[in-house]
Formats: structure tokens, sequence, C-alpha cells
């Protein structure tokens, strides 16, 4: 359980010198969560044109060098002592490399740590379980230079490969893609012929990282209508997913640009990015294709703060949302002490251990409409919830959570099947949101959300009848308002179970 007087608060910043882009992250570090607060990059394009003369692009150094000196203006400005500065690829591999990174250290004074591919590789995995820790097979993170492929199941099995776009050079610029695509695949093909990862048995499932990737994913969204505009954990199935690389690998870059999130400077690269893909899954014949929005950085503040820690992600996040009121963390603890022997009395088709987490994701938010005007609490917490920033969840279950507290808030079924992404959600996890809504209301409405009094009630579950339990000098408690909240929750929980 997470200590609810937890004092851990203070801003983190993670420095990322990439093949393509420069970034800044700062991190809000709350106890064992951490939100992105700030989150700005240069595509300075370090690595534009390595292949061909080993340097460094004496453009993307200027570019990348003056962002750095604007990034350590900043975090100095804002005090933020604790911090991590990694280059990768086209730092590691250039000629130059070495005098490019004795700069940002020597003059700059940033202390800039330059990591191997392997190194990235693994950081990028423990960044990917942070997202999602169940995640298995294999993870791929597409890089502006390189590759790299890690077994999640074992992270020592991890490579690195001259496989990104800026390592292909001018062949992988969309100008020239279609001409030189068979050169391009004996480019691919020399490389990952040999890759032990990619022969690893039984890989059901690739976690793609990466801008490219990513571009892929948003693509996929638009074709299809698809309006949950969260890409971590976005899946395709592995003909979804072959049919896109496909299409994108035919469609012109005039077209690719005018896609909404899709950059121009991205879209330059995107079917090379598709055909490196494409040749994953058919060497893999991985079953899905999952995206992570999570990688380098985040296994970096894994790593640094996360040790030794089993607490589960969604946990820790939903609690870094709520815990600027102590009052509604010890709430929502004993709200979902109150609530669980409602969801043990019956079997929801949803795994015990799942349903736990959720349970308590949802209790640890259920006062995050507080302060909102009434009569929009319902559709503005839904919104809220479905798009925060919180790792290790599935698309079905944000709307879960976001449909449960628009029910804590008392959202109609007609209303609520009405909300934007509410068709993504599936009908055992629709009912199990329903009767943990309900009860939600009902607790919060009978003690006006004290910790202290719903301890000493609880809820007596007889078949599909319930009965509100309270000692006699708590009666009173009891209005009309209860009374109604006590018979939504018995239909709800009856249509949730019969």
């Amino acid at each position: 359980m997470i200590d609810s007087n937890e004092t851990i608060n203070f801003k983190h910043a993670v420095i990322d010198v990439g093949s393509n882009s420069v970034r800044l992250v700062i991190y809000q570090i709350t106890g064992q969560s951490f939100v992105p607060i700030h989150n700005e990059k240069v595509l300075a394009g370090l690595g534009r044109g390595i292949d061909e003369t080993g340097n460094l692009s004496p453009i993307g150094v200027e570019l990348a060098l003056n962002a750095i000196r604007r990034f350590k203006l900043l975090i100095d400005a804002l005090d933020i002592k604790s911090y991590d500065a990694i280059a990768t690829a086209a730092a590691r591999d250039a000629k130059n490399g070495g005098e490019f990174v004795r700069i940002i250290n020597e003059d700059i004074g940033l202390k800039l740590r330059l990591i191997s591919g392997e190194e990235e590789g693994r950081l990028s995995a423990i960044g990917v379980k942070y997202g999602a820790p169940n995640a298995k097979g294999i993870m791929g993170d597409l890089g502006g230079s390189s590759l790299e492929l890690v077994s999640l199941d074992n992270i020592e099995k991890r490579e690195s490969w001259h496989l990104g776009p800026l390592a292909i050079g001018e062949r992988a610029q969309s100008r020239n893609f279609t001409r030189n695509i068979n050169n391009i695949e004996k480019s691919i093909d020399s490389e990952l012929d040999i890759s032990q990862v990619l022969r690893l048995p039984n890989i059901e499932e690739f976690h793609a990282v990466g801008g490219g990737w990513r571009n892929l994913a948003q693509i996929a969204m638009w074709r299809n209508n698809y309006n949950l505009h969260v890409l971590q954990n976005f899946s395709l199935n592995q003909i979804q997913a072959i049919e896109l690389c496909e299409w994108v690998m035919l469609q012109p870059k005039r077209l690719i640009e005018k896609i909404q999130g899709i950059s121009q400077r991205r879209a330059d690269t995107l079917q090379y990015a598709a055909l490196l893909l494409l040749k994953i899954i058919k060497s893999t014949n991985c079953k899905e294709i999952l995206i992570s929005s999570y990688g380098l950085r985040e296994g970096i503040l894994s790593e640094r703060f996360l040790q030794n820690n089993n607490r589960d992600p969604l946990i820790e996040s939903a609690w870094g949302i709520c815990k600027s009121r102590p009052e509604d963390v010890d709430f929502a603890y004993a709200l979902n002490d109150w609530i669980r022997p409602l969801l043990q009395s019956k079997d929801f088709k949803i795994s015990n251990e799942r349903i736990e987490v959720l349970c308590l994701a949802a209790c640890l938010l259920a006062n995050i409409g507080i302060g909102l005007h009434p009569d929009h609490r319902a559709f503005l917490t839904y919104q809220l919830v479905l798009r925060a920033p919180y790792p290790a969840v599935t698309h079905n279950e944000r709307v879960f959570l976001a449909r449960t507290i628009a029910r804590r808030y008392g959202a109609k079924n007609d209303e609520i099947n009405g909300f934007e992404c509410a068709n993504l959600i599936s009908n055992e996890y629709a009912a199990l949101a329903d009767v943990i809504g309900a009860s939600m209301r009902l607790g919060a409405n009978l003690t006006s959300n004290s910790s202290k009094i719903i301890k000493q009630t609880k809820l007596n579950i007889a078949n599909v009848d319930i009965e509100l339990i309270l000692p006699q000098e708590m009666k009173n408690l009891v209005s009309e308002s209860v009374r109604k909240r006590l018979d939504q929750l018995v239909n709800t929980y009856r249509k949730a179970v019969v």
C-alpha cells in the first residue's frame, strides 16, 4: 500500500541527445510516480549525412548545442539539481562525437553520458515494462540512426543495429524510397538475418518504440476514425499492421504530411519505418503490435527511482494525481475496502488481481471532480480520466476508468454511452465500471467523503440483494438521497451479475 504521508516531491530533468532530435523533459517526481510537466524537442538532425561523411552534421551540431545551452539555462533557473543527460547513436558512432560530448561537458557544463546501443536497448525495455508491466515478446526502439531489439522476457538478450533512417541515408528519404526499395531491403536483411532476438521462439507481441512507429499508429487512427488519440498501448493485430505498412509504403509524402500530427520531416522517412516494421513482423510472425510511448527516458527514471519497487505503476500514478489532498487518499483506501466485498461476491469474468488494481485506481481518482460545476462533473471527469498521464492500462481500461468516475458523478446509461470512445469498452468492463461507479456514488453521498465514517459502515451482499449496515448511532445518516443511491446500486448490480 502506498503511504499517503509520502513526502518525496521534486523535479527531475532528462536531456536526451538523439540522432534526430534533442529533447528536454522535466518530470514531477512524487513518491514513486513521475509525470512530465515540460517537454520540448529540437529536430537537430545530428546524424544526418553520417553514413556518407562519418561525422555529425555541422548544422545539426549547431542546432543541438544551442538547444542544450537553452536546456541548461532552464534547469539552472528552475533550480533543478537532479537530472540525467544522455547521448545515443549519432554521438557514439561519429568520428567527431567525442569532441561534441567534450563541448557539452566542459564548455556548457552539463554532465553528458554517452551510452552504448545495448545499454540504450536495456533502458528502453525497462521503460516499456514501466508502461506495460505485463508486456512480453520483444521490443524494438527505432531511433534516428539505430534500431535496438530486446527480449522483454529476458532483457539480457538485446542487440543494436545500424538501421535508423539516418544510417540508411538518402535512400530512406521519400523522394528516393521507391526506386531504392530493393537496395534498402538488402541493407535491412543483411543485419536482421543474423539477429538472434528476432529468432526467439513464440514471439506473440512486438512493442514498438520511437517517433517513426508512433506516427504509423497515428496514421492507423486517422484511417480508422479511432477517436482515443492516446498512443500508449494502442494495438494492431498482425493483419492490420501488415496492411498499414503496405499502404504507407505506397503513399506520396504530400499525402502523409497532411495527416494531423505528422510533421513534414517525419513524413520523409515513414515509408522506410513501415518497411522495417513489415520486415520485423514477417521475421517473427508476431500476432500483435503495440505502441509504447515509454522508452529510454522512462527506463532511466525507473532504474533511478523505482528500484526494489513492486507497486503497480497505475496505482502509483493515480495516487500522484490525488495526493495533494491527503483526506482524498485516506478516503480512497477506505472506499476501496468498502467496495471490495461487492466485487468478490460474483464473477465479472475479469481476473480478481486486475479488478483489485483497477478498483483501487478508480477509488484514488474518485474525487477528481470536486470543485467542478455539478451540472458538468460527469462529462468533465470522464474526459480528464480518459486521457490522464498514467501507464499500465489498455485502451479498454482507460475507458473503464473514465466510465467509472463518470458514474460516480451521476452519468446515466444513455448519456454515458454517447460519450467519446464509449464504444471501446468491453461489456464485462462496462458492467464492472457501472457497479464500482454506483458504489462510489453511494459511499460519497453517505459519508461526505469521510474515511472515518465509511470505515464504520459496510455493504452486506446476499445473492443479488445489497444491504447497507450502519451502527445504531449513525442510522440518521440514511437520507432519502442515500436510499435512492442504494436502490441505484442494487439495480446496477443485478444487471451486471444476473
